[in-house]
C-alpha cells in the first residue's frame, strides 16, 4: 500500500507541473502576441 501512495503522489507532482506549463505557454502566448517567430517554432512542436 505505501509504494501505491509514492506512486499517487509522483503522478499528481507530474501532472501539476504539466499543467503549469501549458497555462504558462498560453498565457504568454496572449501576451507575447508580437513575437510571432517564437511562438510559430512552439506551436510546431505540438
Amino acid at each position: 500500500m505505501e509504494q501505491y501512495w509514492w506512486i499517487i503522489i509522483v503522478m499528481v507532482l507530474i501532472v501539476v507541473g504539466l499543467l503549469k506549463i501549458v497555462i504558462m505557454k498560453k498565457y504568454n502566448q496572449r501576451r507575447n502576441s508580437n513575437n510571432r517567430s517564437k511562438n510559430s517554432e512552439d506551436d510546431k512542436m505540438y
